[in-house]
């Protein structure tokens, strides 16, 4: 219900974007959401991780010092953005940038205020208002953008949302009732918390950077039009099934977490694959009946996108199998493992598409597309690799199961 909610909250603004938007206006505000989903990613450290994770005896400590680390990092993180927005338009020669990623970093300073209620949420399982909560902003932002843009705003729509939901993300997590916690900083407790979410925060980076690779490289390497017209057939195919693919690994690592916490492992694993499946297959569909639906609802001028969009939605299937492989390591405590797969798998998603260099959004997805399905056999290679030094106990350190 929650997924529904958002996938239809964003066609509303895609139709809206698509309609009161330019191609390259529409290319700017896709760009910039890519910048700062780059740099919001050093807000998911990974203290929410390890408190879900941890035993019960441990909460207490590492959500005194999770609430520090927290309030650490997004306070910095938004001077960051302010910072370097200029020279992040000035590198792609796109003054627009400059306003919008700096009214996006005042979002980072609302989400520390119910951080620690949000983990807490996760930790109990308590999915319904997590889901319903989260989807509710996401909904929110994306109706937010969609009337500011009809109002008038121009490419501010979109930043101004964000600040907008994050409003909305305190309130309603303000409500729920969980454990009182307050700030608090431990030694030893905060070595280990950094310790453990230095690796999970590499994993996020290194995931972000995988799924936002390309627009940062068609940003630099197309035009304007051609940027807009790639950015608006990746936002209506392949944004669309991550939305969706965002949603069941959100929910999964909790759940799995818990499976392992009741000794459930191998019933967990088996409904994370029919689970797997299901979502794989509603890429098909939405890839499928893309021409349709492109046609229907978005104004002539996209048609050049149908194909694209078509393209792209099928890049969707590899990447959940990834994320979902990443969650499950997640789950067992080997940071290390999933660490390793997904920098490999960012570099070469990266120096791929740069060595390439593809000069239209044709070559683009479809380049895109020949990449995400390597990622399968690499995940296969991975897996014998692994079995083969567990066995034999080799010291692949990087495979250690025990995340050490």
């Amino acid at each position: 219900m929650a997924e529904a909610m958002a996938r239809a909250s964003r066609l509303i603004t895609l139709i809206a974007l698509s309609c009161y938007l330019n191609t390259a206006d529409y290319g700017t505000a896709m760009l910039a959401l890519a910048c700062h989903e780059i740099l919001r990613v050093f807000t998911r450290i990974g203290c929410g991780a390890k408190i879900i994770q941890c035993a019960d005896q441990d909460l207490d400590g590492y959500a005194r010092n999770a609430i520090t680390l927290q309030w650490a990092i997004c306070i910095f993180l938004t001077l960051c953005q302010i910072l370097v927005a200029e020279l992040i338009a000035s590198f792609y020669q796109n003054s627009a940038l400059t306003d919008l990623l700096k009214i996006m970093a005042l979002a980072h300073l609302y989400y520390p205020i119910v951080t620690i209620k949000v983990f807490l949420l996760q930790r109990e399982n308590r999915m319904r208002y997590f889901s319903m909560a989260s989807g509710t902003c996401v909904a929110t932002e994306n109706l937010s953008a969609a009337i500011l843009v009809f109002l008038g705003l121009g490419v501010y729509a979109v930043a101004i949302a964000k600040v907008i939901a994050a409003i909305l993300w305190v309130i309603l997590f303000s409500l729920p009732k969980v454990q009182s916690i307050s700030a608090g900083f431990d030694r030893v407790i905060m070595r280990s918390l950094l310790s453990y979410s230095g690796k999970i925060l590499s994993t996020e980076v290194a995931k972000t950077f995988r799924q936002q690779a390309d627009m940062l490289l068609a940003g630099k390497l197309l035009d304007g039009e051609m940027f807009g017209l790639y950015s608006f057939a990746r936002s209506a195919g392949l944004g669309l099934s991550q939305s969706l693919s965002a949603a069941f690994i959100g929910g999964l690592y909790p759940y799995l977490c818990q499976q392992k916490r009741t000794k459930s492992d191998n019933t967990g694993l088996k409904n994370v694959l029919i689970a797997c499946t299901c979502v794989s297959l509603i890429f098909v569909l939405q890839a499928v009946l893309a021409p349709i639906y492109i046609g229907l609802i978005f104004p002539d001028r996209w048609s050049d996108a149908v194909i694209l969009v078509s393209i792209l939605c099928s890049c969707a299937i590899p990447l959940l199998i990834v994320d979902t492989h990443c969650v499950c390591l997640r789950a067992k405590n080997q940071p290390n493992t999933e660490l390793a797969i997904m920098l490999l798998i960012g570099l070469f998603t990266f120096l791929s598409l740069y060595y390439y260099a593809p000069q239209t959004p044709m070559n683009f997805a479809i380049t895109l597309c020949i990449i995400s399905y390597l990622y399968l056999p690499f995940l296969f290679i991975a897996s014998k690799i692994k079995a083969i030094s567990i066995k034999n106990r080799l010291p692949l350190t990087f495979l250690n199961p025990a995340g050490e």
